[in-house]
């Protein structure tokens, strides 16, 4: 219920949209998911949330007890398919371009109302859209590499019911991971983003992208440039490889899990464990 009723824009695609919901920001260049309790819509973290509830759906997780509940999977595809329709809009505007924020936080913030009365017509409030756009200089490759992931994961759910929408997301991404890779850098140090998930790294997003184009392809480069990625992490930022932590901020650990049962590196399964272990013994994380 949280992610339909989290919708923004029409609300028509969605038959399990709440009722008492409507449609709103009719202005914003696409329909996706409010962050929060405000009503930005934030590409970072919303790719990784979407990236997360895609890998409960896979096969070897917890397909068959989503199929085994009568309407939770249909419900998971549908806003699976929501966002990954949302990603793929974002990254329309040209290969080396992609939108990661619409809305300002503070014109946000202290607005209390609903969002189907907060359009710009009516309210005067402004939606400034923030774009990475590597021709001007503008590199994201944590933003755009959680998209990569999102479109993954929305690929593989829909690949048997919906093949034509599978081919589409994995075509996006395989668009989006060309920008995020080839124009590396943070979008939170190019962007006025405020205090709205500022980037740690972009590394352990280039690993997520990866780890879930292996996934999705069975291309065996996808999980040569994983361990790349991986490595580099280790050589240039060893501190987001010891710091137990999965969150927006750091997709190390669930990327070393997914590559755990891609790959026959013992590495990846070796840091599963040992955050597992961490976590589940009650150990502090490591600062």
């Amino acid at each position: 219920d949280f992610y339909h009723a989290q919708r923004s824009g029409p609300l028509s695609p969605d038959p399990y949209a709440r009722p008492w919901r409507g449609p709103s920001l009719p202005a914003d260049p696409f329909p996706a998911h409010f962050d929060a309790g405000d009503h930005l819509l934030l590409m970072f973290p919303y790719g990784q949330t979407l990236s997360l509830l895609g890998w409960a759906y896979l096969p070897e997780n917890f397909r068959a007890g989503f199929e085994a509940s009568p309407g939770a999977a249909k419900s998971l595809r549908t806003t699976l398919r929501i966002g990954a329709s949302a990603v793929m809009a974002a990254h329309s505007g040209g290969p080396r371009r992609y939108i990661v924020q619409v809305g300002e936080e503070h014109t946000d913030h202290d607005y209390w109302g609903r969002p189907e009365d907060m359009s710009g017509d009516r309210r005067g409030l402004p939606r400034p859209v923030l774009e990475i756009d590597a021709d001007k200089g503008v590199y994201g490759s944590d933003a755009a590499g959680q998209g990569v992931a999102a479109l993954a994961a929305a690929a593989l759910a829909w690949r048997e019911a919906d093949p034509a929408f599978a081919a589409a997301a994995t075509a996006t991404a395989r668009s989006l991971y060309g920008l995020a890779t080839t124009y590396e850098g943070r979008f939170s140090d190019r962007l006025p983003i405020g205090n709205m998930y500022p980037s740690s790294s972009y590394l352990d997003d280039l690993l997520w992208a990866a780890a879930w184009m292996a996934r999705l392809t069975g291309e065996a480069w996808f999980l040569e440039r994983a361990s790349l990625y991986w490595d580099r992490l280790v050589r240039e930022e060893p501190r987001s490889v010891l710091s137990r932590e999965q969150s927006w901020s750091c997709s190390t650990p669930a990327a070393a899990a997914l590559l755990a049962g891609l790959s026959r590196d013992p590495k990846y399964a070796s840091f599963a464990y040992l955050f597992v272990e961490t976590h589940v013994q009650g150990a502090a994380p490591v600062a």
